[in-house]
């Protein structure tokens, strides 16, 4: 088994995206897309945000986890933010599924695939991400756009409070096409 990890508001307590937009002073405000928004803002950024990643703790019990099952992220952030943060963390060994990124002179370039989606709305399907793994699949996620992770799952915890919590169980499932055992809880390892 595989148990793969939405990344912002699951592995950590808030979302890694803001948090740097806050921290260079640009928050978004308006309905701009989201990701132009964060593509030209990190190209336009006038200050290093390796010390805004750098301070984003994992959730404790993750952190262990982490590093002793097999274990993989699949998020709408970015490698460079997810690999600085894992690596300030000291977790090693998970695969990353999310936007490519990389620095040149200086700058965050994210590089968004297309591989939208008609149901979650996003540019980086994660159901799409998980297809490629052949054992059964934990999925651990909090938003309505972890919903095909979920419904690509065969287990699935989703954050109480949050969206997929809320959501999920919407669908209308017939035992033809009920894939995965949800379990709603507050944290997956209390």
């Amino acid at each position: 088994m595989i148990f793969i990890f939405d990344f912002d508001n699951t592995l950590i307590d808030y979302d890694s995206d803001d948090l740097v937009l806050n921290y260079l002073g640009k928050p978004l405000t308006t309905k701009e897309n989201w990701n132009d928004y964060m593509r030209d803002t990190l190209l336009n950024a006038n200050k290093d945000i390796t010390p805004a990643l750098r301070k984003i703790i994992i959730r404790p019990k993750y952190a262990h986890f982490l590093n002793t099952n097999n274990c993989a992220i699949a998020t709408d952030s970015n490698t460079y933010f997810i690999e600085t943060i894992l690596q300030n963390n000291n977790i090693t060994g998970v695969k990353i599924l999310s936007n490519k990124s990389e620095f040149v002179d200086g700058v965050c370039k994210i590089t968004y695939p297309d591989n939208m989606c008609s149901l979650c709305k996003k540019y980086n399907c994660k159901g799409k991400l998980i297809k490629q793994f052949t054992e059964d699949i934990c999925f651990i996620g909090d938003g309505f756009n972890d919903i095909c992770a979920a419904i690509n799952s065969d287990f699935v915890f989703a954050r109480k409070g949050y969206k997929l919590a809320e959501f999920y169980p919407k669908f209308q499932w017939t035992p033809e096409n009920l894939i995965s055992k949800l379990y709603v809880t507050k944290d997956l390892l209390t």
